[in-house]
């Protein structure tokens, strides 16, 4: 028992580490990842509207707490590998292959619905608000606000593409079934809309753009545990 507490130990001193350096880094750069950042909000900006910053320490701050963030986000698939060893000996083969490829699954697919959001929803969502602003009107938004609302988006639609790989594993450990996934598929979409509703702007087509890829993410789930419902009847 002893010995590993004081392996969780080494290797959580060496997750911290590994967030340390990554700060070091991102922090040395922290403007240059802000004005990244913001991209998407910048381009869809017009002419002669900028972020505005209505604190006198946002300028620093949200910065330094964006360089937290993403070392904090590239920290993690360190922290899941260094879990896995630690739990990896304690397991059978075939759960040792299970949850590995579950582990790996899962951070590519998070990845690809940061890139999703980041690269396709952010650019149009912004660029239907500037189109909205009335004649004569300016929008200026806040540093600190646009940082707070990309970021919550981007972690938003990261755990949304969890969605197949959820699907996939709960028919996989015959904890649900394929029919029961087709059954509730109405309350999914009623469930979708309403996580809309509640994690985005109080706008119909911000809600929409979210519940959309909720949606066709359930149905993608749906294939893929079609899918592996033959590898698992073989095994």
């Amino acid at each position: 028992m002893i010995n590993h507490l004081i392996e969780l130990r080494q290797r959580a001193i060496l997750i911290l580490i590994c967030f340390a350096i990554f700060f070091g880094v991102f922090f040395f750069f922290a403007n240059d990842l802000f004005h990244i950042f913001v991209s998407p909000l910048l381009r869809a900006l017009p002419t002669g509207n900028a972020l505005i910053a209505t604190q006198i320490t946002s300028p620093v701050l949200t910065p330094v707490a964006l360089a937290a963030n993403i070392a904090l986000l590239c920290t993690a698939p360190y922290a899941l590998w260094h879990m896995w060893r630690f739990i990896a000996p304690g397991l059978y083969t075939k759960e040792r292959s299970i949850i590995k490829e579950i582990i790996i699954t899962s951070l590519i697919l998070f990845c690809l619905g940061i890139l999703f959001c980041f690269y396709l929803i952010l650019p149009f969502m912004f660029e239907f608000f500037a189109q909205a602003v009335p004649k004569d009107v300016k929008i200026m938004p806040d540093m600190a606000n646009a940082i707070d609302f990309i970021t919550r988006m981007l972690l938003l639609f990261g755990l949304c593409f969890q969605i197949p790989l959820i699907c996939q594993t709960l028919v996989r450990i015959q904890w649900i079934t394929i029919e029961l996934l087709c059954q509730i598929r109405p309350y999914i979409i009623v469930a979708a809309f309403t996580i809309g509703m509640l994690f985005t702007p109080p706008d119909v087509m911000s809600q929409v753009m979210l519940a959309v890829p909720l949606c066709l993410l359930y149905e993608l789930g749906i294939l893929l545990a079609r899918w592996k419902k033959p590898r698992q009847k073989n095994g």
